[in-house]
């Protein structure tokens, strides 16, 4: 609910039927239907983002295989957290979002294989202490510098920009042949 008592999708259709419905140059039961639909449609839009949480669940599920890979990544991450593996501070803000990033990253390899991926990950995150886990670099580009290092990801065949920052360079200087990267001078 905004400062004015509507809701976004209210003042939206406001907006959006004012001029076309009530400042017509006629008056035409069509007009005044199809605009009394539409607010239906917002009312129902209302609705539902108010009881979101609830009526997801209502939802038919359907077999998506990318939805089901980052599921896993969201997992693991989930259980890294339990077994202590990434200090709090390292935990990204969002993590479906962190999830959906590290799948596009994991894309980049053909025939992939997030469980693989995902144990590499946690081979080498296992091994590190929270003292000596680097705080320097976002956990996104820890992943990656751990998949090529650990030659899940290679050089060849890069479709994604990685965000490869000094900081990470000083950690990981192999990953200096990467050219396919963000340039964050440019």
């Amino acid at each position: 609910m905004s400062e004015s008592g509507f809701t976004a999708f209210e003042h939206a259709w406001s907006v959006s039927t004012h001029d076309l419905v009530y400042k017509a140059s006629e008056v035409n039961w069509g007009r005044l239907r199809l605009a009394a639909q539409i607010k239906a449609t917002v009312e129902q839009l209302d609705t539902l983002i108010l009881t979101f949480d609830e009526a997801f669940k209502n939802v038919s599920k359907n077999k998506w295989p990318a939805v089901d890979d980052k599921k896993r990544i969201f997992d693991y991450i989930e259980m890294f957290k339990l077994k202590g593996y990434i200090p709090k501070e390292c935990l990204p803000k969002d993590l479906s979002r962190f999830c959906d990033n590290l799948y596009k990253v994991l894309q980049n390899k053909e025939n992939f294989n997030v469980i693989n991926a995902l144990q590499i990950i946690e081979e080498e995150i296992s091994r590190t202490s929270n003292d000596l886990f680097p705080r320097s670099i976002s956990l996104l580009q820890y992943f990656i510098s751990i998949l090529f290092k650990g030659g899940f990801l290679s050089k060849s065949g890069l479709k994604y920009y990685y965000h490869i920052s000094e900081e990470v360079l000083q950690i990981y200087p192999e990953l200096r042949e990467i050219k396919l990267r963000f340039d964050y001078d440019a």
